[in-house]
């Protein structure tokens, strides 16, 4: 049915294209000669005047001349318009999609592709890394033109100032895969995906812990997925106590998707602490890396290793100064915290009867929580963990004679939960009742 109107209009098309072209050239006028080059009325000039007075023309030569002046026909022009316009609106509007869909990019030079992959326009940055991708993907880049741009993708992915983009690890993998990837690159790579970074909590008051966090987002590939070991070690010096266990260790799963975030809770020596003033203090640790490509691959010897040491600063204050806001339990901030925190799921692993999951929901929150999250049934309760922050997570414990089918999930307020965390200065003071959340079980 669509083939009828196109072939339609495509006729009124070419008929009203040729009537235009008839329109504009028009239907001669008398019968007086002109000069064809200007058009000047050459009537009653004398033989002895063989060249036009106005532009200077040879009109003695064959068509240098012409009979009568041509008058354009506005009405047929008009008649024309009218049936082109149909097809103009169809083929102009196919045109023109014709036109967006085309991947302009796709033709530009190596040069101008390169060039554009250093926008400060994340969209035509990222479309620009892609098309390299592209490319390299297709061997459509020489080996010179790839050692280079393998270079450049791995000084941005060791640069923590340069926003990383999970497709420039696509076009190392990408090397690497068509066997044009030194070892020495693909481990540099690997080392560099776990870019660390050290903080600890800002202000840290006398007799609390010292709270401190390793990491930053993964700088990998977007399908990549490498599993890491973390061995931190604090070293000498500082305020931190001596019987600390001196090396602590990690074991995650890095890819694109999640940041690469441990977190410790470092306890201070009391007498260091009696005998330093309030004020700026520091914090030294040594953090090891060792990474394996493959998560089933960790009995062998890891693919690539780091070391590095980390510094940062935080501030010893008095015992009892503030370091954090509480927010009152107004019906506003309540009504907002009862509908943004919810429980996705409660069950038990099947596996192990003693092993509890919480799912917890937690989205447009006015206030962070800080607070011990229990189970309870009746009178009993069960403390399950400790939940902090604006967003949901999910939790297990092990919980022994955990018996009941329905529960109630119990947020209780715990300053003391907040002053564990690296960055909470704020936490609500209200306690937050989930009513009636069934505990899944396994199937008998």
């Amino acid at each position: 049915m669509a083939v009828l109107p196109t072939a339609l209009l495509s006729l009124m098309l070419a008929a009203g294209l040729a009537l235009l072209a008839r329109a504009l050239r028009g239907d001669a006028v008398g019968d007086h000669p002109f000069c064809r080059r200007c058009g000047f009325d050459l009537f009653g000039r004398g033989v002895e005047a063989p060249v036009c007075p106005e532009c200077g023309a040879d009109v003695s030569k064959p068509r240098a001349t012409r009979t009568g002046v041509r008058r354009r026909r506005a009405g047929l022009a008009a008649v024309a318009l009218v049936l082109m316009l149909p097809g103009l609106v169809l083929f102009g509007t196919r045109g023109g999609r014709a036109l967006a869909a085309v991947k302009w990019i796709q033709h530009q030079p190596y040069g101008l592709v390169l060039r554009q992959s250093h926008s400060g326009v994340p969209a035509e940055r990222d479309e620009a890394i892609a098309e390299l991708l592209r490319r390299v993907s297709e061997g459509r880049v020489s080996d010179a033109r790839l050692a280079a741009l393998v270079d450049e993708m791995l000084a941005a992915q060791a640069d923590l100032n340069t926003p990383w983009v999970h497709l420039r690890g696509d076009i190392i993998e990408a090397a690497r895969t068509a066997k044009k990837l030194p070892d020495a690159k693909w481990q540099q790579f690997l080392r560099n995906m776990p870019q660390l970074r050290l903080r600890a909590r800002a202000n840290v008051r006398r007799g609390d812990a010292l709270p401190i966090e390793i990491g930053d987002r993964a700088r990998c590939g977007s399908r990549m997925q490498v599993l890491f070991k973390h061995q931190m070690t604090v070293l000498p010096g500082g305020l931190v106590e001596a019987r600390a266990p001196a090396t602590m260790k990690w074991f995650a799963t890095l890819h694109a998707g999640g940041n690469v975030l441990m977190n410790y809770i470092l306890g201070l020596d009391r007498q260091r602490v009696a005998e330093s003033p309030d004020g700026p203090q520091t914090i030294h640790v040594r953090s090891r890396v060792e990474l394996w490509e493959s998560s089933s691959a960790t009995t062998g010897p890891p693919t690539a290793t780091t070391e590095v040491d980390l510094q940062t600063t935080w501030t010893l204050v008095a015992a009892d100064a503030p370091t954090m806001t509480p927010v009152p339990d107004d019906p506003q901030t309540r009504a907002a915290m009862e509908k943004g925190v919810t429980i996705r799921d409660l069950h038990i692993d099947p596996h192990d009867p003693y092993e509890v999951y919480l799912y917890i929901t937690a989205l447009g929150l006015p206030a962070p929580l800080a607070h011990d999250v229990i189970l309870r049934a009746g009178a009993r309760e069960w403390p399950l963990t400790t939940h902090c922050g604006t967003t949901g997570t999910s939790t297990s414990a092990r919980i022994e004679k955990f018996d009941p089918d329905v529960v109630d999930v119990v947020f209780r307020p715990s300053p003391a939960a907040a002053a564990r965390t690296v960055d909470l200065t704020r936490y609500w003071t209200g306690e937050l009742v989930i009513r009636n959340v069934k505990v899944r079980r396994p199937a008998k």
